[in-house]
């Protein structure tokens, strides 16, 4: 990967910052593996933007620096990685590097969500439940949490449970509920 790398490869770039990150056949080294995430990155490579941002958000290897690791998800995120969009989701959410915007946060969830990112959609129903973002919208909380549950997230299924216990959102059903 060495040679490949030096030559301007982002793939054995990428590699290369994955083998230091990991520690894999090398010593685990984070600044190291910085170094080689931001060579792919540089030249696009949405793994690596994904992985920057990262050591960037934990201060792995680089100090950490929410305003970089906002830029580096961001890349990642218009690329449609959905890893990157909940982060970033989460980010805007808590306030975290950025001004608490949980409309901005809404819109980083739910374009995971519809990716089928299972967290996301869990976040999404979330909002929705507390008017953060868009109004309170108990119906549209049950659809969020329907699509986490289907794909087997055991939270979603709790959450679905109790709407159909409780009739929140969804008309009350004991046998949906059970």
């Amino acid at each position: 990967y060495q040679m490949a790398a030096n030559n301007g490869d982002a793939q054995a770039q990428l590699r290369l910052g994955e083998m230091f990150d990991q520690g894999q056949g090398v010593p685990q080294d984070f600044g190291e593996a910085s170094l080689w995430y931001r060579m792919a990155a540089k030249q696009g490579d949405v793994v690596a933007q994904l992985r920057l941002g990262e050591l960037f958000d934990q201060g792995q290897g680089v100090p950490q620096d929410y305003p970089e690791a906002i830029h580096w998800y961001r890349l990642a995120a218009q690329q449609g990685d959905a890893g990157a969009q909940l982060r970033l989701g989460e980010l805007f959410d808590q306030g975290q590097g950025v001004p608490r915007d949980y409309q901005e946060a809404r819109h980083w969830y739910g374009m995971a969500a519809k990716q089928g990112n299972t967290s996301a959609q869990i976040r999404m129903a979330e909002k929705s439940i507390l008017g953060e973002g868009v109004s309170e919208n108990h119906t549209e909380a049950a659809r969020w949490y329907r699509l986490a549950a289907d794909k087997g997230n055991p939270l979603a299924q709790l959450r679905l449970g109790e709407m159909y216990e409780t009739g929140k959102g969804v008309d009350r059903d004991y046998n949906e509920a059970s």
